[in-house]
């Protein structure tokens, strides 16, 4: 590896692009717990065929969860559009013509990608989460300490007044 010196905001980018990177390993946990344990097919899909870069794997994941749940068009939108980013953002981020980390111009529409990919992201991994969680209190699952935490730190609050009550809009289980 080359002794490259970069700039402060290349920097600052760049530990951006790490920090996003982690979201997106939360995220493929927390899908595949979701996929599995609560929408109810263990034969959904693998995350590694959904996570490679053949298109149709996103399609069939949808065609899927549909046979067995009712997803409302905004959740739909959301998954296809950070999995596709995903997509980009793990095989493809630096063939991208606008990635270009060493004039302002082209941070600026790195930091644009990331910024939207990250917000989605988050939006995205919450609503897993909630998922999860209303999971958990349904079969009545002791709290544990690290859901503790979790509550001390706000987060739960969060997803119990924010994201909960909106997850019946967005995913049904069919009859």
């Amino acid at each position: 590896m080359n002794n490259t010196e970069y700039s402060q905001d290349e920097e600052d980018l760049l530990a951006q692009i790490g920090i996003t990177l982690l979201l997106v390993q939360d995220l493929e946990h927390l899908m595949s717990h979701c996929l599995k344990m609560i929408f109810g097919d263990k034969t959904i899909i693998r995350l590694d065929d959904l996570f490679g870069e053949d298109r149709r794997n996103l399609g069939r994941l949808i065609k899927t969860l549909q046979k067995s749940v009712d997803l409302s068009s905004k959740f739909e939108h959301l998954l296809e559009t950070v999995l596709e980013k995903r997509n980009l953002f793990v095989h493809r981020l630096r063939q991208q013509e606008w990635f270009d980390t060493q004039t302002e111009h082209g941070r600026m529409e790195v930091w644009k990608f990331v910024h939207d990919f990250y917000y989605e992201l988050e939006e995205l991994i919450m609503i897993f989460n909630a998922f999860a969680f209303r999971q958990a209190n349904e079969l009545n699952m002791p709290e544990t300490a690290e859901v503790r935490i979790l509550r001390e730190r706000g987060f739960m609050q969060e997803l119990e007044k924010h994201y909960m009550p909106r997850l019946d809009s967005l995913v049904s289980k069919r009859k």
